[in-house]
């Protein structure tokens, strides 16, 4: 069995005229240790299909599951807990942890460790 698999996942953002099909009848499947990268011009998806995967964010159709459990039955406590223990994420974005460096963390390891 894979870490995470995706089955037949779509995102449908909008509705009528304005709807924009993000990621359509994705399959994928991640075994436990494995280095992933996910490539391709901007608006392909690549955003959509992590926060999904993550659990940041439901899909309109399809299934995730994470270590052999479906997200669509977790609450919202246990989709944190999941994410906070299970998988990581790096957002391309620098605004998480304003101010922290790799030399900060490196000096106080006890901070990271919390």
């Amino acid at each position: 069995m894979s870490f995470l698999e995706m089955r037949a996942v779509s995102k449908v953002y909008g509705e009528g005229p304005t709807e924009v099909h993000a990621i359509t009848d994705i399959d994928l499947a991640v075994d436990r240790g494995a280095l992933v990268a996910i490539m391709g011009p901007s608006g392909s998806g690549k955003s959509t299909l992590l926060t999904i995967a993550e659990s940041l964010e439901e899909p309109t159709s399809g299934e995730v599951s994470v270590d052999g459990a479906a997200l669509s039955t977790m609450s919202r406590n246990d989709k944190a807990r999941l994410r906070r223990r299970t998988v990581g994420y790096v957002f391309q974005d620098f605004n998480l942890l304003a101010g922290l460096t790799a030399g900060r963390l490196l000096n106080n390891p006890e901070w990271f460790l919390r």
